[in-house]
């Protein structure tokens, strides 16, 4: 017979803050979260672009190597005075 103090209870899924960078391992994109419409989260890409819709699932956090792809694609280009 099973006891219920055996049986492990789920952890808790926590969401990435609004703002987070985040890799979407479904599609492979990095994205900054911009929403969280009843557990579905908006991502949209470093830099802009179009948004997209992922589970909290399929998301971690970005590796040190992906954090350099995402501070290049965010960091503002100087102008060039002549």
């Amino acid at each position: 017979m099973s006891n219920d103090s055996d049986t492990p209870s789920p952890q808790p899924t926590s969401l990435p803050a609004l703002g987070a960078y985040v890799m979407d391992t479904r599609t492979r994109r990095l994205g900054a979260v911009i929403a969280d419409e009843g557990g579905a989260l908006y991502l949209r890409p470093p830099g802009g672009g179009t948004e997209w819709c992922a589970e909290a699932a399929h998301l971690r956090p970005p590796t040190e190597a992906e954090w350099g792809t995402i501070r290049m694609l965010t960091t503002p280009v100087a102008a060039v005075e002549r």
